[in-house]
């Protein structure tokens, strides 16, 4: 038979042991849980980002319509299609970061193309920049399915961890 010293002793011990094991499943949960919020952010992130690409290509796409018009000029749509192109160099950055496997990089390189080697009809132009627009938006819906596949599953992993 154990003394009271002895017991009063174990039952610290076993305190102690209980108290670490639950800090350790708490902070393993918050780890969990900012891996998570950072998921998140990444997928959150792409959808703006080629959001961002798009909305400058409407714009590019607006310029080149207005050239025909004569209410721009072309230096107005090579300097909108140098910003387009930052977009979606980043866009392109941020989609491979949240999903590697949309192909992004040929939307880059044909607006690239097209940039550098733009019809000489602006009528052939801004059909070929609605083309590459349509292609953007198909690209953006699918990033935003698989975000919000992906984001919910990750909020109900999230909610699974913050009920322990």
């Amino acid at each position: 038979m154990l003394s009271l010293y002895q017991r009063l002793i174990l039952g610290c011990v076993l305190l102690i042991a209980l108290v670490t094991a639950v800090s350790m499943l708490v902070r393993t949960s918050f780890v969990h849980l900012a891996a998570l919020d950072t998921q998140v952010r990444v997928a959150e992130t792409a959808v703006a980002s080629l959001a961002s690409a798009q909305g400058a290509m409407a714009h590019e796409e607006l310029i080149a319509a207005r050239i025909s018009t004569g209410n721009a000029t072309l230096s107005d749509f090579r300097e909108q299609a140098a910003h387009t192109q930052i977009l979606l160099r980043t866009a392109v950055e941020d989609a491979s970061n949240f999903d590697p496997g949309l192909p992004l990089e040929r939307l880059v390189r044909e607006h690239e193309r097209l940039v550098q080697h733009s019809p000489h009809d602006d009528a052939d132009l801004t059909r070929s920049l609605e083309t590459l627009h349509v292609e953007l938006r198909r690209d953006l819906d699918e990033l935003s399915a698989r975000r919000y596949a992906s984001v919910t599953d990750l909020r109900r992993q999230q909610n699974g961890l913050r009920k322990r």
